[in-house]
């Protein structure tokens, strides 16, 4: 799953939306985006930028309950994956160290992650994707893709566990739900 958030930049932990509680495994992704209660955008003043949109890819394992409180938040090296079952395998599932029958457990990337969470592959924004013509327009100091699309590559800000850790914060209180 993947979890999009406008702007990562400082002190509003405002909310997402998207939920998934389903007693299987979920990847997803989660993205800074605009708070639908108090309509406010959280941004996130990084030392060389922002990061917008920033997103963060998940997995989740099990159901969260009606209370909220059965989550567990498996974090991984920085090298690392959110595919628990795939490093991990043997201590998730129904009676084991993460029990999927009484836990909801959710592992996410990092950011700058190059297994889905926004990093410096990411898609630079700003630029119309499907207008070829902006495409050609782009300075030739800015890093494409291998389909021409400008792309954050040396630029992408610099980040740390502690913005990642907010994004896992907002993901947790306003997203799964």
């Amino acid at each position: 799953m993947f979890g999009h958030y406008p702007s990562i930049a400082g002190a509003d932990d405002s909310s997402l939306s998207s939920n998934d509680d389903s007693s299987t495994t979920t990847a997803s992704t989660i993205s800074a985006a605009t708070n639908s209660s108090t309509n406010s955008t959280v941004v996130k003043t990084l030392p060389r930028g922002i990061l917008n949109p920033a997103f963060i890819k998940y997995n989740t394992y099990g159901t969260l309950n009606a209370a909220r409180d059965n989550v567990i938040v498996v974090c991984h090296a920085l090298t690392g994956n959110a595919s628990l079952e795939a490093w991990w395998g043997d201590l998730l599932g129904p009676g084991k160290a993460f029990d999927t029958d009484q836990y909801f457990v959710v592992c996410c990337n990092i950011l700058g992650s190059c297994y889905g969470s926004a990093g410096p592959e990411s898609l630079r924004p700003g630029y119309d994707e499907n207008n070829s013509e902006s495409h050609r327009n782009i300075s030739s100091k800015i890093p494409k893709n291998k389909h021409n699309q400008p792309i954050y590559g040396i630029d992408f800000p610099d980040v740390s566990v502690r913005d990642t850790v907010r994004l896992q914060l907002l993901l947790l209180k306003n997203e799964l739900k």
